[in-house]
């Protein structure tokens, strides 16, 4: 029965993604159709790769910018599975977003779940009991305490969170600022009783920088164009504080970029960081149409202890598909995405004297 109860913990902490920027609409409902992307997103995180039991979450989204009327559509599925006795949670969700202003240099965007359906269950079969018992024999008979089928879990929730981004497109820089709250239902998820166990609400707050960078590239004559976009990501959800901060830096194809993670923000432990995250990834162009282009992203993750933690458990993988569509930007006057047009520039020819 004690078990029982110490699911109250692990119930209580969502799971969280080592790449969350591909997994937005996730942690934030207002970044549903942020870009003009068709975005189709799929990750596979799988924790502690050495410990038994299977510590895996699978994650699929879509999102889509309606431009017209300022709206932006998305849907995220989730499963999670967590140790050896199978707590499994599922979630489906459909998200809403609009945006408040859409100039060519600033845009506010608010997001909610318009419907949120979520499962938690577990499977009893590996509890042993102190009646199953016996000192000489081991485990003996059935338990009485698991007479009945303990039924699952299923709930709703509601989130909401809202982004503001701003260009300085003369300095080629983009910064983005969000803030979310999750599970602002506090829905109950006790197993055994009514209201013992309340899903704890999640604040987010995550904000980035996206810059260009030019350098010459003498055997081409050109210059090339890359991306860095550094970035950071608070979390915290009673009674876990979690803080992300790093840079992603894009030279196409490729994608790299190295993050670092604690559990202590807001202490003295701040800059002791418990986690490295090395990602890699390729950008695959799939269309180059000029009004309908399309590319397929592969990234890697490896999330790495930073103590003795580490050679026991093997740290953790993550992989992710995204496949974007880019869609014509609408009549009129809109937020300016600069960062699209990736090209290569010529140098300049020096003049001779």
């Amino acid at each position: 029965m004690l078990m029982l109860f110490s699911f109250a913990f692990l119930q209580g902490q969502d799971p969280q993604f080592s790449q969350f920027y591909n997994s937005s609409i996730y942690y934030n409902p207002a970044t549903a159709g942020i870009t003009r992307d068709l975005r189709i997103s799929s990750s596979y995180r799988k924790l502690w790769s050495k410990i038994p039991g299977d510590l895996s979450t699978y994650f699929i989204s879509a999102d889509y910018q309606w431009s017209k009327r300022n709206v932006g559509l998305g849907f995220l599925m989730l499963n999670d599975n967590e140790g050896l006795y199978n707590l499994r949670t599922q979630r489906a969700e459909f998200i809403f977003s609009y945006r408040a202003i859409d100039s060519k240099d600033r845009m506010l965007q608010f997001g909610m779940t318009v419907f949120s359906i979520n499962k938690k269950d577990f499977d009893d079969k590996n509890f042993i009991f102190a009646d199953q018992l016996d000192p000489i024999y081991g485990v003996i008979q059935a338990s009485s305490f698991l007479g009945e089928a303990i039924e699952p879990v299923i709930y709703g929730d509601w989130n909401a969170g809202v982004v503001y981004r701003q260009n300085f497109t003369r300095h080629k820089m983009t910064p983005t600022i969000g803030f979310s709250a999750s599970h602002l239902t506090r829905p109950d998820i006790s197993f055994v009783n009514s209201d013992a166990v309340k899903l704890p609400v999640k604040y987010v707050v995550n904000g980035s920088l996206l810059t260009q960078i030019t350098f010459d590239n003498p055997i081409a004559s050109k210059f090339k164009v890359a991306y860095l976009n550094p970035g950071f990501v608070y979390e915290y959800q009673e009674p876990l504080h979690t803080f992300t901060i790093g840079s992603g830096f894009d030279l196409d194809p490729f994608r790299l970029g190295m993050w670092f993670r604690n559990q202590s923000f807001f202490s003295e432990e701040t800059v002791r960081f418990n986690s490295v995250i090395i990602n890699a990834g390729i950008v695959i162009p799939v269309s180059s149409n000029r009004h309908l282009a399309s590319d397929l992203i592969i990234e890697y993750t490896y999330d790495s202890t930073i103590s003795k933690l580490e050679f026991a458990s093997g740290g953790a993988h993550e992989i992710s598909l995204i496949y974007n569509v880019s869609l014509p930007e609408k009549k009129g006057i809109c937020f300016t995405e600069w960062w699209k047009k990736r090209e290569t520039f010529k140098a300049p020819e020096l003049k001779k004297k």
